[in-house]
């Protein structure tokens, strides 16, 4: 070994050794009414100086004292354990919120229609036959209006009475608005064509 070395190995070991020689000042934990007689005691052998370690000491235990009644649940006696401190939130408490009145509350809105609707055209080959009044039995036959709905992965041709995706029914097509109906509220809705 290098001589360095050996000079602090020889140090450390000596270190050891008078350490271990000394007197050991280790208290152990004892109810609080036996540790202060026994501060008394030492406070009365040793000079003014150590009298303020054995009050600290007598503090030191009675609190170690405390903490093992409070941790083994007889230390708060039969009453309710007060909750700690350091767990509480430092937030004040959230208020009360008053419950809404019926006025407050307002009407459900049906959402936007979910497609957009690209045109619309007269199907003139599927008409729908009207009687014309003060005429015989020949009538006028009246072109189906059909819209052109694009939605993200399919495309419908709607007439009046169908249903979209089974929440959407038409109700009308005119000439640049589509009247729908909401099903799940029964809430009508008008859509522009833009």
């Amino acid at each position: 070994m290098k001589p360095p070395l050996l000079v602090g190995l020889a140090v450390v070991l000596g270190a050891t050794i008078w350490a271990s020689m000394q007197e050991d000042d280790a208290v152990e934990p004892t109810r609080a009414d036996d540790a202060r007689p026994a501060a008394r005691s030492t406070a009365t052998q040793r000079p003014k100086e150590s009298q303020q370690v054995s009050w600290a000491q007598t503090q030191l235990m009675d609190g170690v004292l405390l903490w093992q009644k409070r941790r083994d649940g007889d230390g708060w006696g039969d009453g309710p354990r007060p909750t700690s401190v350091a767990w509480a939130s430092l937030l004040p408490p959230t208020p009360v919120q008053a419950a809404q009145s019926e006025k407050d509350v307002p009407p459900p809105v049906a959402p936007p229609f979910p497609h957009k609707w690209l045109g619309r055209y007269n199907d003139e080959a599927v008409g729908v036959q009207e009687p014309v009044v003060g005429a015989s039995s020949v009538g006028v036959v009246r072109p189906v209006q059909r819209a052109l709905v694009a939605g993200p992965s399919t495309t419908w041709v709607l007439k009046e009475g169908d249903v979209v995706d089974g929440q959407w029914r038409v109700d009308r097509i005119e000439a640049r608005t589509m009247q729908l109906t909401y099903l799940p509220l029964n809430l009508p809705q008008t859509l522009a064509m833009k």
